[in-house]
């Protein structure tokens, strides 16, 4: 509409489904780099593992193993791991921050491998550890972000004008934590890891976040050994669970296939509710749409979506491991920009969320192959485990999940290549 934007040159004019299928091509290209979305978090990159090394990653002691990897990245070398501490690392891991495990609502590591010709066709990762605060209260944020900049002044005094908002909070005390966790499992796969590669903490990604007067403090923060939340009294903060809106839960019968469909639907449900008409407002006035009270309700979509703690309540019926369930569909969601993670300041409420994503193939049409592909293996799937279980991505993409022992047979062929 020219009224309301006018292309520089030069620009490609594509129809609706073109610009859709462009979208896609965009992701597909990020996922083969290999490239994270989330980029909330610290970023490792440039270590490579030793020959034979690289099926011991995949099946790290004390952490959980998951295959992410779409068909079109194992076509092009690329592995999509994801890993989730067991509960002796995780307690390992708030004790050494200095706080109860209970801080935390989500708590992974992503790992991106390649294999590079220029290095004899070894594996070359990049790692991306995620670690989300539960739901919290605005002043509890205020307290544990007091806390944190009272235990780090000692390696980096962080100018708290800097992190004026609840929401920049918590993401410098997020970043801090989660490399601590890249540090532990980077420091157990030591023995895997080619010395002469090491793994590199990422400045550009630190700096894309954090103010330039305090980037290297929070670095530095980031790669101490302090407990950053000493003193914090997590204990004392309540509990809270943000709800965008009333879930439909899983039933107690519900297998995997039902779990994905349901958390599908949800994010679907948000691309009718706001993306959608937003649209057709747009197509209706024109440039008179930014006067339209209905559009500036409607463009807080951005801003809008599902916490943890929501999402994990419609799976309380699930009798599988809902938390393994849940955060396999977000990695899956995540890598192909179906679902995209934020930060919401909402009630008095700071959390984690994630809202609909990319405008690729997601639509009621683009899910109807998961649809009918759940169906129709339901019966043979139901009763297996969610190791055993085949698992498509979450547009239809159809691929299958390999137990631990058949991920480290691949990576090793990957290194003997």
């Amino acid at each position: 509409m020219p009224d309301l934007a006018r292309p520089d040159f030069p620009f490609l004019s594509l129809a609706d489904g073109e610009a859709i299928a462009y979208c896609a091509a965009i992701v597909d290209g990020l996922s083969v780099v290999p490239r994270p979305y989330a980029m909330d978090y610290p970023l490792y990159k440039g270590f490579q593992s030793k020959r034979g090394g690289a099926g011991m990653l995949a099946v790290s002691p004390g952490w959980k193993t998951l295959d992410a990897s779409s068909a079109l990245q194992q076509h092009h070398g690329v592995r999509s791991l994801s890993l989730s501490p067991s509960p002796s690392q995780l307690l390992r891991f708030s004790a050494s921050l200095g706080c109860d495990a209970s801080l935390f609502g989500l708590t992974k590591l992503r790992l991106y491998g390649r294999q590079w010709p220029a290095s004899g066709g070894a594996m070359r990762w990049s790692l991306l550890p995620i670690v989300a605060f539960r739901a919290l209260r605005e002043d509890d944020v205020g307290r544990l972000f007091e806390a944190f900049t009272h235990a780090t002044r000692t390696t980096g005094l962080i100018d708290e004008s800097l992190f004026v908002t609840p929401e920049s909070r918590v993401r410098v005390m997020q970043y801090v934590a989660a490399a601590r966790l890249a540090g532990l499992w980077l420091s157990a796969a030591s023995d895997y890891l080619d010395d002469e590669s090491p793994a590199i903490h990422d400045a550009a990604t630190a700096s894309c976040l954090f103010h330039p007067d305090t980037t290297a403090d929070v670095r530095a923060i980031a790669e101490s050994a302090l407990a950053a939340f000493a003193n914090s009294d997590i204990g004392t903060m309540s509990k809270v669970t943000p709800r965008l809106r009333t879930l439909a839960p899983v039933t107690g019968r519900s297998d995997l296939w039902d779990v994905q469909e349901a958390l599908t639907d949800a994010f679907l449900d948000l691309h009718e509710q706001k993306e959608l008409p937003a649209r057709r407002l747009v197509r209706e006035q024109g440039v008179g749409v930014l006067k339209d009270a209905r559009y500036t309700t409607l463009m807080s979509r951005l801003g809008t979506g599902y916490s943890v703690e929501e999402l994990r309540e419609s799976l309380a019926n699930y009798r599988g491991d809902q938390q393994e369930a849940l955060s396999h569909f977000l990695d899956l969601a995540i890598d192909r920009g179906f679902v995209v993670p934020i930060t919401v300041c909402r009630d008095g409420v700071v959390y984690r969320a994630y809202r609909h994503g990319e405008d690729i193939p997601f639509g009621k049409s683009g899910a109807t192959p998961f649809r009918h592909g759940a169906a129709q293996d339901r019966r043979s799937n139901r009763r297996r485990g969610f190791a055993q279980c085949a698992s498509r991505k979450v547009a239809g993409v159809v691929r299958s999940d390999r137990s631990a022992k058949a991920d480290t047979e691949s990576l090793e062929r990957a290194d003997r290549r």
